[in-house]
């Protein structure tokens, strides 16, 4: 297992716990900005756990595990693949895949749809100038072709409207019995 992923789901729980620590430069902590976004995804897509549960963790990337075992940022993480790494061995490919996809949800966005870079943060256009900027029209075709395409566009879409300061969502742990029922048994 790779050393910076979840080992369990108590491990996962402490990674979220200690997201809140950290902003990401939008006066939002990371678990609040999960919790938003998996609140959105429940309201609008109440059957489909695994992407609520990949709002979730979608920026749990930012994490790193520190020498002394505890969770702690890292800024200059590859937030989307490394997202994908951290939870994939214990929630599986298609949350992790979502994890590890929505960037590229953001630039296909970007490219296919002239009214959604308005609707971009002020970090979220940052950011979008070193994950790629705007696709290419190869790079649409390919993401076209994902046969995960319209969630991970779903989750890209949550993602930006769950970016409300001062909005309370539900506490870490009322997720923990979807995040059980999603984790792989480890053995």
């Amino acid at each position: 297992m790779q050393r910076d992923a979840a080992r369990d789901v108590d491990d996962l729980i402490a990674m979220l716990v200690a997201s809140a620590a950290w902003d990401d430069l939008e006066g939002l902590s990371i678990l609040d900005h999960g919790l938003q976004t998996a609140a959105i995804l429940r309201a609008e897509h109440p059957d489909d756990v695994e992407l609520q549960v990949a709002g979730l963790v979608h920026d749990l990337g930012w994490m790193h595990r520190a020498s002394d075992g505890t969770w702690a940022p890292d800024p200059r993480a590859a937030h989307d693949r490394d997202g994908a790494n951290r939870v994939r061995p214990l929630l599986g490919d298609r949350i992790a895949d979502l994890v590890g996809g929505h960037v590229a949800a953001k630039r296909y966005l970007v490219a296919t749809d002239l009214a959604y870079r308005a609707t971009l943060s002020p970090r979220s256009l940052e950011t979008l100038a070193f994950q790629g900027e705007t696709m290419s029209d190869a790079e649409v075709r390919a993401f076209e072709d994902r046969r995960d395409r319209d969630a991970l566009v779903t989750l890209r879409r949550a993602d930006e409207q769950a970016k409300v300061i001062g909005l309370t969502a539900d506490d870490v742990n009322t997720w923990r019995s979807a995040i059980e029922g999603l984790a792989r048994v480890s053995g």
